[in-house]
């Protein structure tokens, strides 16, 4: 399993669209992916619609990064870990220490 991969939602750092993760998650036969775009959960509603089509197994998260130095990486275990994720990362973006 990959624990951390980035999508073009990861501004800066990802290049790949989610559908195009998912189909080279296919290609080299991987089972399950966890997507965790760096300080946002845009990718992650599409990647599980997406990610049925492929029988692959999707865990969302998100790469926590304070400019450019990684602080933590959080996945959701079900609908409700998604939500306090989300909560999570509003108040992490909104603190006066934070840079994009």
């Amino acid at each position: 399993m990959f624990l951390n991969t980035h999508t073009y939602y990861s501004l800066r750092y990802g290049t790949i669209a989610p559908k195009r993760l998912l189909d080279l998650a296919k290609k080299l036969q991987i089972k399950a992916l966890a997507i965790t775009d760096i300080n946002t959960t845009s990718a992650c509603i599409d990647s599980i619609r997406l990610a049925s089509a492929y029988d692959i197994k999707t865990v969302v998260g998100v790469d926590f990064r304070n400019g450019v130095q990684q602080e933590f990486v959080m996945l959701a275990k079900n609908n409700q870990g998604f939500q306090h994720i989300n909560s999570y990362l509003s108040s992490f973006l909104e603190h006066p220490r934070f840079k994009i």
